[in-house]
């Protein structure tokens, strides 16, 4: 989708704000996302949010936040952007042979030729990059539930409004609730109802939808 104005959701995260860091609980991991939900990070549009869940198919999963560099078009600025908005946890390691954590720490054994030994070999698994730790976070305002829509018909103030409340209005689901949320806590406050089209995934009809019940302060 193309941007609308200068502020634009998580791709609004340059150089300048490398530090900036989010709560775990809005983390994205790299291992379970699906295509919708890695396009919001910044730099990555639909095409490289295939790459990933291609690549992620056919490696059985990431190991590391820094694989991102193997899928094309996604260089160091990119990473860098990324780095502090992603996770890697649930992958399916386990299930596809992938050697576990005790397996890559640990060197193959020797292994006797004739009346000579081998001297033992660093497992290659062991050599791979390991994620930076993740810097101090930023808090998510709590929720009663992230995934179920709720009831509420009441008025939302999208400047301090949880997930579950943002949930609440209309063609408004967890990916896009995580992103109004992300969005005001980098760029700041909410001016009007009508700022909500910096958010990205969110434009005229989505606000005309939920105008009568959205305020800011």
């Amino acid at each position: 989708m193309d941007a609308k104005g200068p502020v634009r959701s998580l791709a609004n995260l340059g150089p300048g704000n490398a530090g900036t860091s989010v709560s775990a609980a809005m983390l994205i991991d790299l291992n379970t996302a699906d295509e919708i939900t890695l396009d919001s990070l910044p730099g990555i549009g639909p095409a490289k949010a295939r790459d990933i869940v291609e690549y992620r198919r056919n490696a059985g999963g990431f190991n590391s936040v820094y694989e991102l560099d193997r899928i094309k078009g996604i260089g160091p600025s990119v990473l860098a952007k990324i780095a502090p908005l992603v996770t890697v946890g649930g992958s399916n390691q386990g299930q596809s042979g992938t050697a576990s954590a005790a397996e890559q720490s640990a060197p193959i054994p020797n292994q006797a030729v004739g009346s000579a030994s081998v001297a033992p070999t660093p497992n290659p698994v062991a050599m791979r990059p390991v994620a930076a730790p993740i810097a101090p976070m930023l808090s998510l305002p709590p929720s009663a539930s992230q995934s179920t829509k709720t009831e509420y018909t009441g008025p939302v103030n999208i400047n301090t409004a949880t997930m579950e409340e943002l949930m609440s209005l209309k063609l408004i689901g967890e990916v896009k609730a995580r992103t109004i949320i992300l969005n005001r806590q980098m760029n700041g406050p909410f001016s009007s109802a009508d700022a909500l089209d910096r958010v990205k995934g969110i434009g005229p009809a989505i606000i005309a939808a939920n105008r009568h019940r959205i305020i800011v302060h």
